[in-house]
């Protein structure tokens, strides 16, 4: 792993090797606790991006929330719209989505602004009403990528900046209509296309220039396994992830990949039990990739977080008792923050952010020594009284100090550290043994032999 990577790990609180645990963080709904949730995206701050039910489940609003959770900022819609959702954020708070038919970008402080459609600039040729547009990513330097005239389940994909406006990116050699997914702060953005040199006229996964021509290149598709290939998100080294799909006995199948430019191209993100399909959906600059497994269209899909190469189930990392079932992972920050949506412990269908902390290691239990008695005075004393008062002290951690004449019952001193008690002699020779107590066990007993004369 490269220095800088280590360097994005540990400012994370993410070690190499070390397995952090999770606060999870409730995104609520605008105004309305029983909403449902879609967060879409993360920055460096926080930041979330993503909408949610406005007033009841007829309309969505796009909304931004605070590190701190709670409910959202509502971005609102442009003009007489109803709808309007939130996919992309970049570290100063923009966020790319779409109002009513239209892309848009809703800036911290600002007003929802629209950024038209492909079919404004009539560089494309379009089907009758096509005219649906949304903006799904946006980068630090402001570049937007998105998709524009859905028409039919056919998207187009745009790049826009401020300064050129909107331009459809290229499909690969024979192709038409790529879509996009994300853009990094380079520019090179990620999607899929189609082309004639491809097989069986499936798609492969696409990486577009960061040059004015936004020439795609081919990502290609997983060796011996996968025709089809599709990527999700880039990080900022140009790391891609995605998936390719495959089809075994009429039943298709999904392996999560990660691509880089080393010579070495597509890969797996790991390797999962058999019959374990995968889907990558995120990537940060430290090279950590979240996504989810599944075993079949009925079951619930599981989320898991690689970092250094070993799989981790966010499940797994939640505290204890957190009441949440995750369903989706969206996206992964520098800080290792995790967006994505799951039913809280009210069962209602919320977003959540987790937050990555190492957990403290435990505190050791130290095992206290015996405490030392220790008899002032000599060891052997000889007296005419039928009583003599003995003290002494006793060091270490002491809870009680007991004596026993001879063979009586043993009884307690007063004081602990600097204790003392009166001891009733019988004629002749007198045995006294003294012990202190404490959390450590007793001390070695000190002895004192009186001799009483008439």
């Amino acid at each position: 792993m490269k220095p800088a990577l280590l360097a994005l790990l540990a400012a994370a609180g993410l070690a190499h090797g070390a397995t952090p645990q999770y606060t999870i963080t409730d995104l609520g709904a605008i105004g309305d606790a029983a909403g449902d949730v879609f967060p879409s995206a993360i920055n460096a701050s926080g930041q979330v991006a993503g909408s949610t039910d406005y007033q009841g489940s007829a309309s969505k609003h796009a909304a931004r929330w605070s590190p701190e959770g709670g409910s959202p900022a509502d971005l609102g819609v442009l003009g007489t719209d109803t709808n309007s959702q939130g996919y992309g954020i970049n570290d100063a708070g923009t966020v790319a989505g779409s109002s009513g038919p239209l892309p848009v970008l809703a800036p911290v402080g600002g007003a929802m602004a629209s950024l038209g459609t492909l079919a404004d600039t009539n560089k494309i040729e379009f089907l009758p009403g096509d005219n649906q547009a949304k903006a799904l990513d946006i980068n630090n330097l402001g570049q937007v990528v998105g998709v524009s005239n859905e028409m039919g389940n056919t998207e187009q994909a745009f790049y826009w900046t401020k300064a050129a406006g909107m331009a459809a990116l290229k499909p690969l050699a024979g192709g038409h209509r790529p879509k996009v997914a994300a853009i990094n702060d380079s520019g090179l953005a990620v999607g899929v296309s189609k082309g004639t040199a491809l097989p069986d006229g499936n798609s492969h996964a696409v990486l577009w220039g960061a040059d004015k021509t936004k020439e795609p290149a081919d990502l290609g598709a997983l060796p011996t396994l996968a025709a089809y290939s599709e990527s999700t998100a880039i990080n900022n080294p140009g790391q891609v992830v995605g998936y390719c799909s495959f089809v075994t006995s009429s039943t298709e199948h999904f392996v999560a990949f990660l691509w880089q430019n080393d010579g070495a191209g597509m890969r797996p993100v790991a390797t999962f039990p058999a019959g374990i399909d995968s889907h990558a959906t995120g990537i940060n600059d430290a090279g950590q990739i979240i996504g989810y497994t599944s075993a079949g269209d009925e079951t619930e899909p599981r989320l898991f977080l690689i970092t250094d190469g070993q799989v981790t189930y966010l499940d797994e990392l939640l505290p204890a008792g957190s009441g949440w079932t995750l369903h989706s992972a969206t996206s992964i920050n520098n800080a290792g923050q995790i967006v994505g949506r799951g039913t809280n412990p009210q069962d209602k269908a919320h977003g959540f952010l987790l937050t990555p902390y190492t957990p403290p290691p435990p505190t050791p239990t130290l095992t206290a020594a015996a405490p030392v008695m220790k008899i002032t005075g000599a060891k052997k004393l000889t007296t005419t009284k039928p009583k003599l008062t003995i003290k002494g002290k006793a060091t270490g951690q002491v809870t009680s100090v007991t004596y026993r004449l001879g063979s009586r019952p043993a009884k307690r001193a007063h004081g602990t550290a600097a204790w003392k008690f009166q001891a009733e002699l019988k004629p002749g020779k007198n045995t006294l043994t003294v012990t202190a107590h404490g959390p450590g066990g007793d001390s070695a007993p000190a002895r004192l032999t009186i001799i009483r004369k008439p």
